[in-house]
């Protein structure tokens, strides 16, 4: 069996909002039907508030972080992507779109128009 690999750019937003991408629900629930998944095997993120917010700096700083892998399913019809490397990473991101901690003294709906749009259009 051979493995295709693509590789591609996508809008960090595109990933991480909440109809793509949900890091609270229950890993192979049947509420874990977004396009991106955590599978039942990766670990629960483990990081600090600091290091939440180096990797927010760097996404406003438009520094390059690591590549997010993924592996493509179909279940039942439907196709869908789990995140097999840097679901920390997408968790972290997503839970600063929540408001769940600040970068800069800023929570992300405390940004500009501007900054936000840098933050959700940063590439990945």
């Amino acid at each position: 069996m051979s493995i295709k690999r693509v590789s591609t750019t996508m809008k960090l937003w595109d990933i991480i909002n909440p109809e793509t991408f949900d890091s609270t629900v229950a890993r192979g629930s049947v509420e874990d039907d977004k396009d991106f998944r955590i599978p039942v095997h990766n670990r629960f993120p483990q990081w600090k508030p600091s290091k939440s917010e180096d990797l927010v700096d760097s996404i406003m700083m438009n520094y390059p972080i690591h590549s997010i892998m993924t592996s493509e399913h179909v279940e039942n019809g439907v196709v869908y992507k789990d995140i097999e490397d840097g679901q920390t990473r997408l968790s972290v991101l997503q839970n600063y779109t929540r408001g769940n901690y600040t970068w800069n003294g800023l929570k992300y709906e405390e940004l500009t128009e501007t900054e936000r749009n840098k933050f959700n259009c940063y590439e990945v």
